[in-house]
């Protein structure tokens, strides 16, 4: 239960401080290059300006290679779980999963129909390992290095007692690009990004004009229309 999490971007950086499932503080900071020890160095420049007395960080992903995957197996005993799970993954996923660094959540089991529900994901061992790399060299001792989608997925898992049958769409926009993810109970089902249209405005309306008064924003149009299409296909 970290009390501060660490979200490595593409070009940049955020070191969130926070309380519960709020955020109480965050800094961000450019990452000035993409050698192993700039993302180094950009963690140490987001470690000083947070001031933070503790070292021991919850680190996401923002890693373009990071693949998520759900599917169903038959019911079986928890110790078959590995080896079975591992061997269905190689049937949705383009790389040996010896080049992986891989982990999964059982997430249903359905009794009737003998099967049980699996999300599965993974990251580039290269990848991992870079990063793994840089929060060495930046005196950070990771409590959990995971996708950003399982870190969005917490921020909406229900309070203790209430029942989470529910799917939950969350995205995460930044100026180029949103990531979205459809969760339920903190666990991702569906992940993707979602690349937006620079900020170009339409021009406003001829005076006397039918229609809205304010200019749409194409980055907006095409950002709600990939949530329809993701929503509707899942």
């Amino acid at each position: 239960q970290a009390s501060a999490g660490l979200v490595v971007r593409s070009h940049s950086l955020e070191l969130l401080t926070m309380e519960g499932q709020r955020v109480a503080a965050s800094v961000r900071v450019a990452i000035e290059g993409d050698q192993p020890d700039h993302l180094a160095e950009a963690i140490r420049k987001a470690l000083a300006a947070a001031n933070l007395k503790s070292k021991k960080l919850a680190v996401a992903l923002e890693h373009q290679e990071v693949l998520f995957r759900c599917f169903t197996l038959p019911v079986l005993p928890k110790g078959e779980w590995d080896a079975a799970i591992q061997f269905e993954a190689r049937r949705y996923i383009p790389f040996k999963t010896e080049s992986l660094v891989w982990d999964y959540r059982v997430v249903q089991q359905h009794a009737e129909a003998k099967q049980m529900e699996v999300v599965f994901a993974a990251v580039p061992r290269e990848s991992f390992r870079v990063v793994q790399d840089a929060l060495t060299a930046a005196g950070v001792q990771p409590t959990v290095i995971e996708p950003r989608s399982a870190s969005l997925a917490r921020l909406a898992e229900p309070p203790k007692g209430q029942a989470a049958n529910e799917f939950v769409c969350l995205v995460d926009v930044e100026p180029e690009v949103a990531h979205l993810a459809i969760v339920k109970a903190g666990t991702p089902y569906l992940t993707r990004d979602i690349g937006l249209l620079p900020n170009v405005r339409l021009p406003l309306p001829e005076a006397g004009a039918a229609g809205p008064t304010e200019p749409a924003d194409p980055k907006v149009q095409r950002l709600l229309s990939e949530l329809s299409v993701s929503m509707d296909f899942f």
